[in-house]
């Protein structure tokens, strides 16, 4: 089910069963997967890859080229970031970057779940049924079954 309030790119695959709510937006050449739920305002970059039974909660943005394994849960208003120097204008010159920056995707394995309001940054690894505590800043992998949390995350023990 797609609500007619969300805007999904029509080169984004949706799977069966999946729920897309209104003023979600999805871009091009998304795949996600078989009975997700994609809740209000959520923003979904292009190239990301979602896997099945994921849910992403109200307010969370995925940057592109993420890529989301099976069963991952995302708390409202998460970031999931692409630009580890998100400047508009290059500092040398002032010239315009544009999307002239170096891309860099996270990568969250099966099972894990994300709290509300975190921050991760470009190029990280969420491990497998790891999990993020609210609030949490993440700025270096996560190994499997461990929970961070804190600013910046650090390990808080083993699950």
């Amino acid at each position: 089910m797609i609500h007619p309030l969300a805007d999904v790119h029509e080169t984004a695959s949706v799977g069966p069963g999946t729920q897309v709510w209104p003023g979600a937006w999805i871009g091009a050449r998304c795949r996600i997967g078989r009975g997700c739920l994609i809740a209000r305002n959520v923003c979904i970059d292009p190239d990301v890859v979602i896997g099945d039974y994921c849910r992403l909660n109200n307010g969370c943005y995925v940057a592109g080229p993420s890529v989301l394994e099976d069963g991952i849960l995302i708390g409202p208003g998460a970031q999931i970031t692409n630009n580890k120097y998100p400047y508009v204008i290059r500092c040398e010159d002032g010239s315009l970057i544009g999307s002239d920056f170096d891309r860099r995707g996270v990568h969250i394995e099966r099972g894990a779940a994300i709290g509300a309001n975190v921050v991760i940054l470009p190029g990280v690894t969420i491990g497998e049924f790891a999990m993020v505590g609210a609030g949490a800043v993440v700025t270096r992998d996560v190994l499997a079954h461990t929970l961070v949390a804190g600013v910046p995350a650090r390990e808080a023990r083993r699950i």
